[in-house]
């Protein structure tokens, strides 16, 4: 899902999330609860979330050139029922909401409904009957005729209900009518062109390395390692992560790996990783580097003093895989560089094998690579 799919036509506003739940690309059946994510989303996205306003900061705004996923529907003209609509009136040149009175042809009569600003809330306004204003062209009330073709029907929802005698609560916010009906006017007189934009389809390299690092000395390493243990079937790899000087200018966090089987070329590593310093994640950047390098098909075995890399990996092992994106953002952290790190083991058919060495044990191979 992206952004531009969660906001107004204009791409000016965020939609509440009972709109984006009426949405044909959404599954959503419960329109009551507002998602934890979505929450946090409306304070990153907001120009200011505190105010109840849903206008958006202008880095979100991004105008479309089609409905959005939104299904409107002309009113039913078979029926005598006083359904609620959204109109464009001509005579105030403004949004025109009311309910059907009468049908003729392929003209409605429509009675025109204003907000009530005391009961009224944003993402649900509440309506009452209009005691007159620009909008009449009757004498017995402030109504008007308008064409099929320029009426929207509001769909009933639990939210579009009676509030009271002569007062009903609306299912979505005005702005939102209001661009529904100004670009449906739009669209189809072609004062506006309606298209969507071409979908970009990834091509995804089917060499794990060229797929997750980005190009530079760092990627053609890792390849050059790739081809030395090509015909490699058994590789034994010592792991360890540091964070040096954390929360300090000095800080600096790293990582190395040694291939240690006899079976195969010997081999050291290592390199610094920016952002979200921990020794934990360092250490995962040190298992990742040795699973990419390995051959498909191969057995791996896994030398390391953290066990809680080795305990949240057989954590996973019991998750079925790919992880799917719910239970991806369950993570509590490091959730892309687990990602990756399950990815090539399911995609290469790696089996891994992980021994808890400790530290300063006498062991060479694992004071070597802490040294």
């Amino acid at each position: 899902m992206f952004i531009d799919q969660l906001t107004s036509l204009n791409g000016e506003f965020l939609l509440p999330w009972s709109s984006i739940t009426s949405r044909i690309f959404t599954q959503h059946n419960v329109t009551s609860i507002t998602p934890i994510w979505f929450k946090t989303l409306q304070n990153i996205v907001l120009f200011n979330p505190s105010s109840g306003s849903l206008q958006l900061k202008s880095q979100f705004i991004f105008r479309s050139n089609n409905f959005k996923g939104m299904l409107l529907q002309l009113p039913p003209m078979n029926t005598r029922s006083k359904s609620f609509v959204v109109t464009w009136n001509y005579n105030s040149n403004t949004l025109m909401i009311g309910r059907i009175i009468d049908r003729n042809n392929n003209n409605l009569h429509i009675e025109h409904w204003v907000p009530n600003q005391t009961l009224s809330l944003i993402h649900q306004p509440v309506i009452q009957r209009c005691s007159g204003c620009l909008c009449n062209t009757e004498s017995l009330s402030c109504s008007t005729w308008s064409p099929l073709n320029d009426t929207i029907f509001i769909v009933t929802s639990k939210k579009n209900q009676k509030v009271s005698e002569g007062l009903y609560r609306l299912p979505s916010p005005l702005f939102e009518y209001q661009q529904q009906i100004i670009h449906h006017m739009n669209f189809s007189r072609q004062i506006m062109p309606y298209y969507f934009k071409q979908q970009k389809f990834w091509h995804f390299e089917d060499n794990l390395i060229k797929r997750y690092i980005e190009k530079g000395s760092l990627q053609n390493q890792l390849l050059h390692y790739q081809n030395i243990f090509e015909s490699s079937t058994n590789l034994e790899f010592y792991t360890d992560g540091s964070l040096i000087d954390p929360a300090m200018n000095t800080m600096s966090m790293g990582f190395a790996l040694i291939q240690s089987s006899s079976a195969a070329p010997y081999i050291e590593f290592a390199a610094r990783i920016e952002r979200w310093p921990s020794s934990y994640r360092a250490e995962l950047a040190a298992i990742l580097v040795a699973l990419i390098i390995s051959p498909m098909n191969s057995t791996i075995t896994i030398f390391t003093d953290s066990k809680s890399s080795i305990d949240h990996f057989f954590y996973l092992q019991q998750q079925q895989l790919p992880l799917s994106p719910r239970n991806l953002f369950k993570e509590d952290s490091n959730n892309y560089l687990w990602t990756i790190i399950m990815d090539i083991i399911e995609i290469n058919s790696i089996i891994v094998k992980f021994f808890k060495i400790q530290s300063h044990s006498g062991n060479h191979y694992n004071d070597l690579i802490r040294s």
